[in-house]
Parts: structure tokens; C-alpha cells; sequence
């Protein structure tokens, strides 16, 4: 290893972005580059006392790169890793890389990969199913970056697991009986109403907040991800495709499914330029694709047949347009009604997504 480089200033990036390219150049049809002025959004600052970006060199050539931050919410105290890329054969490189984010905090554990929050976009490392093609705001990495990972002292914390769904063996009707039991409840499941978009994505937010509230990891959508959510509704949602559960006109459940935007990103290789707007424009001509997003019921209403409602009515709009595929991402290991849930559904679990974890180093 020649040196380590913390990168302060956005001329810098050059080596930080070219690096992805050079580790997937041998996978065009499946890593998908993240659009670039997302990533810059999803950086932030390059400078700040608690985060730090750095980049390992090999004969004066970049090899691996990664960015850490400390993280904190709601009384949650964690050193959190992201935006991680390696050649192989990087060992040193890569454990040389991890030791120096630690001593940015070495009192706190260390967990990842994200950037940087757990519900934040490309989360996790895939470990399994590296021959499915990653669906929108998925992350994909080579088979080889656990062992690098590993190698430099991390280990397992959590699994999360997605469910892959073909048309001719989804079973769109299995939540037919349970969703009219819903409706007998005073259960009613609209799309998401046009106009006045920030009100409903804060009913959103907060009926996810109080759903989601038990989840491991789960942090509460409020500030910037607040923002993001907004930023999602505005110019990824399709409208048809996010369905809202009421009781007595109070919002108490959601589903929002995704479509796949993937091809989008491809075409313009990550680029903000003509081919991505084109296609962003004609996307209802070709998306094919979807991904189920999120799912969430409050838990005062979890015995009402919400979920199955929500499911319900996404199926039947599904029956509507065309697809190829749909994918539910992500899962938690640990959610056993949702993995049984989306196994009953006709899904076949296709992909794992693996969060590692650092002990403190003192």
C-alpha cells in the first residue's frame, strides 16, 4: 500500500468516482451507477468534524475508497460506514482504510454498509444472488468485498433479505377474503390523492413512524429524510402505485411500490444528461419492472386486516399495467410475518443484503 488520502475537496472526487468504474467495468449489465449529483446529495459535506471520506493507494493508483460518519438519533450512538469500493486483492488496502475511519470515533462500534442510515438507499452488502440485477436504490457489489470486509475485523450484525415475483406465479388473490374483511372493519384503501403533496407525504411519514417504530434499526422519518421522502414523491412515485389505508378518513396504513428506474440510469450511465431525461419522460413506455418499497400499518390497526388491504389493492393495480418482474426489498431476517408473508405471496427470495459490525476499539 503506497498511502491513504482523505479526500477534502471535491477535485478529489475524480479518484473517488473513477474507482466504481474500474471494480464493475467486468459487470455492465448488473451494477447500475447511481445517478452522481444523487451521490454528491447523499455525501454532503466532504469536511465536517465527524465524517470523513478517504481513498487507499497502490502505485500512486486509487484501489479502494469508503466514507464514515458518526451517527446519532434519538439516543442511537454508532460509527457508520458507506460508499465502500475495492479492487480486489485489496486486503491491506481495505483493513488499512477501515482502522483509519475508526479512529474517528474509536469508542463506538462500527456498522455498515450505508450511507448512512439504515433506510437510507443502497443499503447493505450483497452477499447472495449476485446473478439477479439490482432494482432501483439497491446497492450491488462483487462476491469478494465480504472477504475484504471481513478480513479487516468486521463481522455479521443483520441480514436483509428481498422476494423476487413473476407474473405466473404471483397469487394476487390470497388477500382477497382478508382485504374484504378489512373493508366489513370501515377499512378503506384510496391511491394517493393528487395535490397538496406535502401534507400527504407527512401523513406518510407518520403513520411509517408509528408502524415501523418496533423495527431494528428503524430511525423515525423526520429532517432530511423527511426531505428525501418529498423529494421520492415528487419525481419517482407513481401515484396509482402508493395506496393509503383510512379509518374514519384518519390515515392509518401505506404501501408504496416503486418503479424500477434502473434501465434510466443505465442508459445514461449515471449521468445527468439528454438520454437520462429522455427516458425519465417516456418511463411509462418502458418501465417493466417494480419494486415493493414499503409497507406499514399502525399498530393500533395491526389486527384489522390492514396489511392484507394494502397488498390487496397494490396486487390489483399491478393486474393493470404490464410487468416483468416485481421485487419486495428489503426484509429483515428477523421479521418472520413479513418473510412468511411474502414467501405465501408467490416470492422466492432471490437476494441477501448483509450489515457488518466493528466492536469498539476501546
Amino acid at each position: 500500500m503506497d498511502t491513504l488520502k482523505k479526500i477534502r475537496s471535491w477535485s478529489q472526487l475524480i479518484d473517488f468516482f473513477s474507482l466504481a468504474r474500474q471494480v464493475y467495468k467486468g459487470a455492465p449489465n448488473l451494477w447500475v451507477p447511481p445517478l452522481t449529483p444523487y451521490t454528491w446529495v447523499m455525501m454532503g459535506k466532504l469536511v465536517e468534524k465527524e465524517k470523513l471520506y478517504a481513498m487507499a493507494y497502490r502505485d500512486g493508483k486509487p484501489v479502494a475508497r469508503a466514507g464514515f460518519k458518526v451517527h446519532r438519533s434519538h439516543g442511537y450512538e454508532a460509527l457508520h460506514f458507506g460508499f465502500f469500493e475495492a479492487l480486489p486483492g485489496t486486503h491491506a488496502e481495505v483493513k488499512a482504510l477501515i482502522d483509519m475511519g475508526h479512529q474517528l470515533a474509536p469508542h463506538l462500534p462500527m456498522r455498515g454498509p450505508h450511507h448512512f442510515r439504515l433506510e437510507d438507499p443502497y443499503t447493505g452488502l450483497l452477499v447472495d444472488g449476485f446473478d439477479f440485477e439490482p432494482h432501483f436504490l439497491m446497492s450491488y457489489n462483487p462476491p469478494y468485498y465480504e472477504d475484504l470486509l471481513l478480513q479487516a475485523g468486521l463481522q455479521k450484525q443483520m441480514d436483509l433479505y428481498t422476494y423476487r415475483y413473476l407474473q405466473d406465479k404471483v397469487k394476487p388473490d390470497l388477500m382477497k377474503g382478508r382485504a374484504e374483511r378489512a373493508a366489513a372493519k370501515g377499512i378503506v384503501v384510496e391511491p394517493m390523492r393528487k395535490g397538496d403533496l406535502r401534507r400527504q407525504v407527512q401523513q406518510i411519514a407518520d403513520v411509517f413512524n408509528d408502524a415501523l417504530s418496533q423495527n431494528w434499526g428503524f430511525e423515525p422519518i423526520e429532517g432530511a429524510q423527511l426531505d428525501d421522502l418529498m423529494l421520492l414523491a415528487r419525481f419517482v412515485l407513481d401515484p396509482n402505485f402508493v395506496f393509503l389505508a383510512y379509518k374514519d378518513s384518519h390515515p392509518i396504513g401505506c404501501v408504496i411500490v416503486l418503479p424500477n428506474l434502473n434501465p434510466m440510469l443505465t442508459a445514461s450511465n449515471g449521468s445527468l444528461n439528454p438520454k437520462l431525461l429522455w427516458k425519465y419522460f417516456t418511463r411509462n413506455r418502458w418501465v417493466d419492472s417494480y419494486r415493493g418499497y414499503a409497507l406499514g400499518v399502525r399498530q393500533e390497526y395491526r389486527a384489522d386486516e390492514v396489511s392484507a388491504a394494502l397488498i390487496y389493492a397494490a396486487m390489483q393495480r399491478a393486474k393493470e399495467v404490464t410487468w416483468r418482474e416485481m421485487e419486495i426489498s428489503w426484509v429483515l431476517e428477523s421479521n418472520k410475518p413479513m418473510n412468511a408473508m411474502a414467501m405465501a405471496l408467490g416470492g422466492h427470495r432471490n437476494k441477501t443484503y448483509r450489515l457488518l459490525e466493528k466492536p469498539p476499539l476501546a
